[in-house]
């Protein structure tokens, strides 16, 4: 019979057998991956924000994240996903307009005047 200390070296040093929230060696394994993705349609007023999977990952996925900070896995081959990844990106720009529109006008507020 094996002893748990040898079984527990074993099961530790096996390539491969990590969680997918680790790095193992030179393997990067992925932060997140979609085993499987929301049957519903998520209504789009609770969702804030969406990051793609890895490549590494067996799936593709679409993870958005709602205001209560949940992650929530979506087919990026379905319509609304794709509708919804496009009206967060087009949001995203317009919040990163307005914040370099900000910068600059305080950067010009304080900046010395010509005499």
């Amino acid at each position: 019979m094996i002893s748990l200390a040898v079984f527990s070296i074993l099961i530790i040093s096996i390539p491969g057998f990590g969680f997918e929230s680790e790095t193992y060696g030179r393997y990067d394994i992925p932060q997140s991956c979609c085993h499987s993705y929301s049957l519903r349609k998520i209504p789009y007023k609770i969702v804030t924000d969406f990051y793609e999977t890895s490549s590494l990952c067996h799936k593709p996925g679409v993870i958005f994240i709602t205001q209560k900070g949940f992650q929530i896995c979506a087919n990026p081959s379905n319509e609304w996903v794709q509708k919804y990844m496009f009206k967060l990106k087009q949001k995203k720009n317009i919040e990163d307009d307005n914040s370099q529109m900000i910068h600059l006008n305080k950067s010009v507020e304080h900046s010395p005047t010509e005499e």
